[in-house]
């Protein structure tokens, strides 16, 4: 069943933005082929934004992949203006029907219940720090195992990444893993998860001979820059797992990159200190 993972008044506010947005992009008509260019990439990015936001307003893809399914005409670069003109406002129009009937149906898709406990910001900013301070504990323990059996041993970031996951999943109903974030400096780049409910980002590094204070600074600040344009990150939780204390100072690095940038709070946890 498709269900809304936000609160109905806002998913609705937000496909009548993206339909009001439609409208606004075909008022004008354009007289030339390179004011055509300009409207089919201003068209191209308002669809790549719809699909990703429908995927993100609703429990599964269902909704976005029906709006995504109508074919692009083909062979439009071969068309003469006013063909072009036609085929791309025919192909706006059947996207505007599917927001118009998304919108008709909204009351027949029932509200997600957040998990009580962690249905708050701080309560979940609580959990990733004590998941984060006390990590080093687990790794440690799953190196030590019973009876000769092989160690858990994390040997690099993917590893982190598998692990901090499990025990995400363990507080968190909807944990989103490698979240793209809009274009920056003409790249995207993955956020390793998203906590959508709570509209938290958490990004894994750990430490090693390539990696160590200066570098993990450099990295986190260019992730800032980029997640803050992330629709879904209010805030940015980082933590640097340094199982060999490799990072001189730690509580400065923290101190240093803990802040408000524009619009997200960023929280830099590194652990074991």
């Amino acid at each position: 069943m498709v269900k809304l993972i936000v609160p109905r008044n806002e998913a609705m506010e937000r496909i009548e933005d993206q339909i009001l947005q439609l409208k606004d992009k075909f008022r004008v008509k354009p007289s030339s082929n390179l004011q055509f260019d300009k409207q089919l990439i201003s068209f191209y990015h308002w669809h790549e934004y719809t699909y990703e936001m429908l995927r993100r307003l609703f429990s599964n893809d269902e909704i976005a992949e029906n709006f995504h399914s109508n074919p692009f005409p083909k062979m439009i670069s071969r068309m003469n203006l006013s063909e072009k003109r036609k085929a791309l406002e025919g192909y706006a129009r059947v996207e505007y029907e599917s927001l118009r009937l998304t919108l008709e149906k909204m009351d027949l898709y029932p509200e997600s219940q957040p998990t009580l406990q962690i249905s708050t910001r701080t309560n979940a900013i609580n959990i990733v720090e004590r998941l984060a301070t006390r990590f080093h504990l687990f790794a440690s323990q799953l190196a030590n195992r019973q009876r000769d059996r092989e160690p858990f041993s994390i040997s690099d970031e993917y590893d982190l990444q598998d692990l901090f996951h499990a025990l995400l999943r363990l507080f968190f109903d909807d944990v989103r893993s490698e979240e793209y974030t809009p274009s920056y400096a003409a790249k995207s780049s993955k956020i390793d998860f998203i906590l959508k409910q709570q509209q938290i980002a958490v990004e894994l590094k750990i430490t090693g001979p390539r990696l160590r204070g200066k570098e993990v600074a450099n990295q986190l600040i260019i992730d800032t820059d980029r997640y803050r344009s992330h629709p879904d990150c209010q805030m940015l939780m980082c933590f640097v797992y340094d199982p060999d204390h490799l990072i001189k100072n730690p509580v400065g690095l923290e101190n240093d990159l803990s802040r408000s940038v524009d619009n997200i709070d960023v929280q830099v946890l590194v652990s074991p200190k």
